[in-house]
């Protein structure tokens, strides 16, 4: 009896410790199992996270592609729309084209016997009647001449000439022609070449007397008294040879200027200072586009100061090449 007391006190400790084993066992089993249950929430929600990503991706992809598409019909209407425009650009500049040398011709014809009209014998009164035939004919003709330049430029087939030339011919000729004009509006018109100009040079003397002109003649009709004046001056190309550079002009009035809002567009085709203008000078406001057109296919350009009230200055400028001398 007193034997056994000792081992049952000794199993005592070995099943406290195996019943302590099995309470932490239990009680990581309970933790997995809530780690467990976590990480199933976790996959679940990511799983669920992933499927909406998926969904918005898809949206976005259709949004995309319907976008690519309405840009890919924007695109090809916008290409067709310019093909259009392109082709009604030549065809309204051919028509133009054609139309003017139907219309030139005729008045051609107009002009010169007008011309025959006023050498025979005529009164006074038959006399101013034809001159004034001749100067409308003229008038329309000149017109008719800034529509076909201005189809010309547009249509890219405006030609120049490389030609030697001298510009003090093309300053004389331009005073030729217009000292009676002037003069018979009791205008001094009054024209003046730098010493530097070379003799000769190499351009297109017709397109350069042709901008000349056009602002000599603005210059003259809108100038009511005083004068009209003409410089000419030459600017040599740094290191460039003899007569190689800028062929410059100004062209200075004494008339009614022009308001500071309307220089802007000046140079815009199809444009007057104002509407009041065209009634009481006339033209068709193309003058002054071809002419900074002209200027700029030339290498220069062509610029205006103006105070209204009194008067105005033109400037242009051409590029010129060196030229060989005249023959003996």
């Amino acid at each position: 009896m007193g034997g056994e007391r000792p081992e049952a006190e000794e199993a005592d400790p070995r099943v406290a410790a195996l019943e302590g084993e099995r309470d932490a066992l239990h009680k990581r089993v309970r933790e997995l199992e809530r780690t467990v249950r976590r990480l199933r929430t976790d996959l679940e929600f990511v799983e669920s996270l992933s499927e909406r990503q998926k969904r918005v991706m898809r949206e976005s992809y259709v949004r995309l592609e319907a976008e690519v598409e309405e840009r890919r019909q924007m695109e090809l209407a916008l290409r067709q729309a310019k093909l259009r425009a392109e082709q009604a650009n030549v065809a309204k500049s051919q028509f133009l084209a054609n139309m003017s040398h139907e219309i030139r011709t005729p008045m051609n014809g107009v002009v010169g016997m007008a011309e025959l009209l006023r050498d025979t014998p005529l009164d006074d009164e038959q006399q101013e009647y034809v001159q004034g035939i001749g100067e409308c004919a003229e008038a329309l003709l000149r017109v008719i001449d800034d529509i076909l330049d201005f189809s010309k430029i547009e249509a890219g087939r405006l030609a120049f000439e490389e030609v030697p030339f001298e510009p003090r011919g093309v300053l004389g000729g331009a005073g030729a022609m217009f000292v009676h004009r002037a003069a018979a509006r009791g205008l001094t018109l009054t024209l003046e070449g730098e010493a530097e100009i070379p003799e000769r040079v190499v351009g297109d003397p017709g397109r350069v007397r042709q901008v000349l002109n056009n602002l000599l003649s603005n210059a003259i009709k809108f100038t009511r008294e005083g004068e009209v004046e003409v410089r000419m001056g030459f600017a040599a190309t740094p290191g460039g040879a003899a007569g190689e550079g800028l062929l410059w002009f100004t062209v200075r009035d004494t008339g009614i200027g022009i308001a500071p809002q309307a220089l802007s567009a000046l140079f815009q085709p199809f444009t007057q200072a104002d509407a009041s203008t065209t009634r009481r000078f006339g033209g068709t406001g193309l003058g002054l586009a071809i002419s900074r057109q002209l200027c700029r296919m030339m290498g220069g350009d062509i610029d205006v100061q103006s105070h209204e009230g009194v008067g105005s200055t033109f400037r242009f400028e051409v590029r010129v090449g060196a030229a060989e001398a005249a023959p003996a």
